[in-house]
């Protein structure tokens, strides 16, 4: 099959004819902490959830270039959960070839052929979220905690964007509207910044005037990108260059292994949530 390769450094996007499937490296540096484990998901229990995707078997064997995380995404599980199912020592040091159980095979026998992975998420089955007081952004995939990110703000911390130039990093609900690979910030998500309560409140300040209200309504009703050259600011984005301090104009930065990391696999139109807190 013949494949287009994207690179989003470091983590790769393999588009092919049948779709399309994430090539994820190995954990990413700069990690706040690993992802909460769920009752569920603790060792010991007796039988497994369906796996995630219909498409996944008992089995998967890993391919060149996959990562443990990124094949328990697709299973429904956690990365920890993987790794005790499979026994392995080192989750990090896992080889290509390595047949991987998915899940218990108590319910049925469990089928040895490795399987394709399936198409990468749609824009509804990722969530991102960012809690500003936590200095951390989180990547659900279908429900599931992917992984956890340390994150730098802008210098005003604290409370939600009302301007250009205040040096805070908005709040509220928000989609990812424009995907760039290798910017000034290394790859980086655009995010809807203003978006219709940010107008609203504009509008109701004086601060916009009604033209710059209504295309803003548009661009939030076909998911498109709002203007970004208004007095409310905007070229919020998810990028690179560093995690561990409060240096932005207001976006959110990550170490750039993650950047690149949710680069991969957070697609266009992917709901993003900034909150002060959780």
């Amino acid at each position: 099959m013949r494949t287009l390769t994207l690179l989003a450094a470091p983590a790769l996007l393999m588009v092919g004819a049948a779709g399309a499937a994430l090539v994820v490296p190995d954990r990413a540096e700069g990690i706040a902490g690993p992802p909460a484990r769920r009752a569920e998901d603790a060792p010991g229990a007796a039988v497994d959830p369906p796996c995630a995707e219909p498409g996944l078997r008992y089995a998967h064997t890993l391919a060149g270039g996959e990562s443990l995380s990124a094949v328990a995404a697709r299973a429904g599980v956690t990365p920890e959960r993987l790794a005790a199912l499979n026994c392995l020592a080192d989750p990090d040091r896992v080889r290509p070839g390595t047949e991987l159980i998915l899940r218990s095979p108590v319910a049925g026998r469990a089928g040895r052929a490795g399987c394709e992975l399936v198409p990468r998420p749609g824009p509804d089955e990722v969530r991102l979220e960012v809690f500003k007081a936590e200095r951390c952004l989180e990547l659900r995939v279908r429900g599931v905690l992917f992984r956890r990110y340390r994150a730098g703000l802008g210098p005003e911390p604290l409370g939600a964007k009302s301007v250009e130039g205040d040096g805070r990093t908005p709040e509220g609900e928000f989609y990812v509207c424009q995907k760039l690979p290798d910017g000034r910030f290394g790859p980086s998500l655009g995010l809807s910044y203003p978006g219709p309560a940010d107008a609203e409140r504009g509008l109701r300040d004086g601060l916009i005037t009604a033209g710059q209200h209504r295309e803003i309504l548009r661009s939030a009703a076909g998911r498109r990108r709002p203007p970004w050259n208004t007095p409310l600011g905007g070229a919020i984005c998810i990028h690179g260059r560093g995690g561990s301090e409060d240096w932005t104009a207001g976006c959110v930065a990550l170490d750039d292994a993650d950047a690149g990391e949710v680069y991969a696999l957070v697609p266009m139109g992917a709901p993003v949530r900034l909150a002060a807190r959780r």
